[in-house]
């Protein structure tokens, strides 16, 4: 979904920058190998409110925002 998991050496690897925890790799791993875990409070990001509040910030991210 989100390309988050690469082989790397013949082994599968999460590429942490593209993991949203969602969890599709811990159920669709066939060798059970994938484990989720809870990251501290203080580190959890909130997901956007809506579509427009998540694009806003995907654009102010990539400094692609309006400057109005």
């Amino acid at each position: 979904q989100v390309n988050a998991i690469e082989m790397m050496d013949g082994k599968a690897a999460v590429k942490l920058d593209n993991c949203i925890g969602c969890g599709l790799c811990v159920t669709s791993c066939p060798a059970e190998a994938a484990k989720l875990y809870l990251i501290p409070e203080e580190e959890r990001i909130d997901p956007p409110f809506n579509y427009e509040v998540w694009e806003e910030n995907r654009l102010k991210d990539r400094g692609l925002a309006n400057k109005n």
